[in-house]
């Protein structure tokens, strides 16, 4: 499902759930969850956006010169040159530049 954790957010976002643990918990317990994402979602910083996945953003990075050689890598690889669709990456750079301050 998409959802928007929050009236500010800029960006709806992908989240799924198990099917079997969606049926186990029934629709309670399932809003039960989003409302419990929701309630960390109001970091002024980065409204909509779970607190605890942006330290763990955080934590998990790849510092920009290793993503740039990785990028070298890859695109040597695919045979790729540097064509980007038109905000492809806008959130998780904005989360970039949020995050990593």
């Amino acid at each position: 499902m998409a959802v928007m954790l929050h009236p500010s957010s800029r960006w709806a976002y992908r989240l799924d759930m198990d099917a079997v643990m969606r049926h186990d918990m029934g629709d309670g317990g399932a809003g039960m969850v989003l409302a419990s994402l929701a309630a960390n979602s109001s970091d002024a910083a980065l409204p909509g956006y779970p607190y605890g996945l942006s330290s763990a953003d955080r934590f998990a990075r790849v510092r920009h010169d290793e993503a740039a050689a990785f990028t070298i890598q890859l695109r040597a690889l695919m045979g790729a040159g540097p064509r980007r669709a038109a905000g492809l990456n806008e959130q998780h750079e904005y989360l970039n530049r949020v995050v990593a301050g």
